[in-house]
């Protein structure tokens, strides 16, 4: 049988249907119904005579039976046969002949992405894992890809497949596009591109506040604290300028840890990764502006709280203590729900304590200032101490969600668990805890991980045979409270 045998091209690309005599089609060629298809005299070939193609054509033929259905086939000797059984036939004078395209008979791959993690040189890496669903009568597919959705796209590989898996390092965000291929000899003819997919493994836009700090020689400041993972970036930048929309520069610093501020002014930051001298940044984070009228001011005395002890309803009983009672007569107690807000009095004392009592999930700021007596008996005040924080709130992490992944990973979901009434504005950002111990002592770090204000969730991986620690530390102000420490396992049973 002649036709299964072969490859061919269409004798000429159009759209359009044409009448063509019968002494001017060359040999080596088929007509099938209303299509042709010819063999390059030098046996190189442009397209190939495919099953697809065949059942496209044989739609055109004309006839109800199978012996009305006969397909023409022009041998090297310029003899017309029927290509089904070799047999001479009589053709007629002219053909009406549709040209089919053979780009348009590769069909529009569908491409889909998923996102996996696994392994690489580097350690733990994000792969963007393509896919289409088959080649059908292509030999294989071109992967392009951009860093912008309707930027430059570049060829990225060609396979012979129907997946590709591309590592995306962290800090990149690329899109992808494909099509398929047919390989005909000296050309290829390609299908139109897929629709646009993109894997996103960009850099975390980092957390900014201003807290309190120390500078180099011990004395108490503001200071920038960004909240982000050290672990998971290579540096950090900060950025400064006298006005909000005024022209920022680059701080020669690289401070994680909390870059104490000396010049008023405002200041960003943004974080990277490093490849090769080259550095992949995240997003600024929000502005934050430090205060034009902060000065540091020395308290005119020295007080503290003491705990005493928690009662059956779990309120907190403290005392406040003075530390010097030489040059007072007394002190006086005021406390309010909010740093700035309105302070009532709360109590007084001589030569004594001032009791407090915090309830369970309330905090309170309070005031102290001293005072002495005069020969006239009046009371001569002292200016009020700096306002202390002091809480009873009860708040713990509590697992909501554990996930095993195809890698052995554990994916755990954590949630926020506390009926304290917190001010809006309060932030909640998790943290790993890092416990430390050397020849001078022990203690734990805590390096915030993710931003919990909005959904009072958060979702963290513990890789296959680790142990991590992690708490929430919350935000009033500039005033902290951080949670009991809770123990994420990953650790053979």
């Amino acid at each position: 049988l002649f036709l299964f045998v072969g490859f061919f091209v269409i004798g000429t690309i159009g759209v359009n249907a044409k009448t063509v005599n019968t002494d001017g089609i060359a040999t080596s060629t088929y007509v099938i119904g209303k299509h042709m298809f010819t063999r390059n005299t030098n046996e190189n070939y442009n397209g190939q005579l495919t099953t697809q193609l065949i059942m496209l054509a044989s739609k055109t033929i004309e006839g109800n039976t199978m012996a009305d259905m006969t397909i023409y086939y022009k041998n090297a000797r310029g003899n017309w046969v029927d290509a089904l059984t070799g047999n001479s036939v009589n053709v007629p004078g002219t053909f009406e002949i549709n040209y089919i395209d053979t780009k348009k008979a590769l069909e529009t791959p569908i491409l889909e992405v998923n996102i996996g993690y696994g392994g690489d040189e580097n350690g733990f890496a994000c792969h963007s894992i393509l896919s289409i669903s088959d080649l059908a009568t292509a030999d294989g597919m071109e992967i392009y890809y951009s860093t912008s959705e309707n930027g430059e796209y570049e060829l990225l590989d060609s396979v012979e497949d129907t997946t590709y898996d591309h590592i995306v390092k962290d800090g990149y965000h690329y899109y992808y596009k494909v099509r398929l291929y047919r390989n005909n000899g000296e050309n290829e003819d390609y299908s139109d591109y897929s629709n646009v997919v993109d894997c996103d493994n960009s850099l975390d836009k980092p957390g900014l506040l201003l807290g309190y700090g120390s500078t180099a020689d011990g004395e108490d400041c503001y200071a920038i604290i960004v909240k982000t993972d050290p672990d998971t970036i290579d540096g950090m930048e900060i950025y400064y300028s006298e006005k909000l929309d005024g022209s920022y520069e680059l701080l020669d610093i690289d401070y994680l840890d909390g870059y104490p501020l000396s010049v008023e002014g405002y200041y960003k930051v943004r974080v990277y990764k490093e490849y090769d001298g080259e550095k992949v940044y995240s997003d600024f984070s929000d502005i934050v502006n430090y205060p034009l009228d902060f000065e540091w001011e020395d308290d005119p005395f020295t007080y503290y709280f003491e705990y005493c002890d928690t009662d059956e309803q779990g309120n907190r009983i403290m005392n406040i203590v003075l530390a010097d009672w030489e040059e007072a007569s007394g002190m006086e107690v005021y406390y309010s729900n909010a740093e700035d807000g309105e302070y009532e009095f709360l109590a007084s004392a001589e030569d004594a304590p001032v009791e407090v009592i915090i309830p369970k999930n309330q905090y309170y700021f309070y005031k102290v200032r001293i005072y002495t007596i005069t020969e006239e008996g009046d009371k001569e005040y002292s200016d009020f101490a700096s306002p202390v924080f002091m809480e009873n709130i009860e708040m713990n992490l509590v697992v909501e969600n554990v996930t095993t992944l195809e890698n052995g990973d554990k994916e755990y979901t954590l949630r926020i668990k506390t009926d304290a009434s917190l001010p809006e504005n309060t932030e909640y950002t998790l943290c790993k805890v890092m416990q430390w111990e050397d020849e001078y002592g022990s203690g734990a770090e805590y390096s915030p991980v993710a931003d919990m204000t909005d959904s009072k969730t958060a979702t963290v991986i513990v890789p296959k045979g680790e142990e991590h620690e992690y708490a929430v530390d919350i935000l009033i102000g500039y005033h902290s409270v951080t949670s009991p420490i809770i123990t994420l396992s990953n650790l053979a049973d």
